[in-house]
């Protein structure tokens, strides 16, 4: 995606976008009444999204 970057830069980086995309998902699909259930329902989409992509950042982490 971007040349000459190191796979630890593409971890790093999907740790700052997941949970802005867990968050913006989390606002669209489940539509938070308050402050508090948006913060809530963004983490539970950012934990998932990671979660489902942990197996391939461990292996680019082992490389």
């Amino acid at each position: 995606m971007f040349p000459k970057r190191s796979p630890v830069f593409y971890f790093r980086l999907d740790f700052l976008v997941l949970p802005l995309i867990g968050a913006l998902l989390a606002f669209v699909l489940l539509d938070p009444v308050s402050l508090k259930s948006s913060i809530f329902a963004g983490l539970s989409w950012s934990g998932t999204l990671i979660a489902l992509l942990k197996k391939s950042n461990n292996k680019i982490l082992e490389n």
